[in-house]
């Protein structure tokens, strides 16, 4: 039993530490693309974007370091 405990205690203990690292991560994206800028991409770089990329930019527009 007390060995179970134990393992209860790291497991909540590195759950914290991953939803800290999740919080910290969301916090570094960037606001969604708009279309327009999926256009304007699209025209810079001669080529329509595929589409899952166009998708994935209107949920976030990349990360900020």
């Amino acid at each position: 039993m007390a060995a179970r405990g134990l393992l209860g205690g790291r497991n909540a203990s590195a759950r914290s530490r991953r939803q800290a690292d999740a919080a910290s991560d969301f916090a570094l994206l960037n606001p969604p693309a708009t279309r327009d800028d999926i256009q304007q991409a699209e025209l810079l770089l001669g080529t329509p974007l595929p589409g899952d990329l166009a998708e994935s930019l209107q949920c976030h527009n990349g990360v900020s370091a």
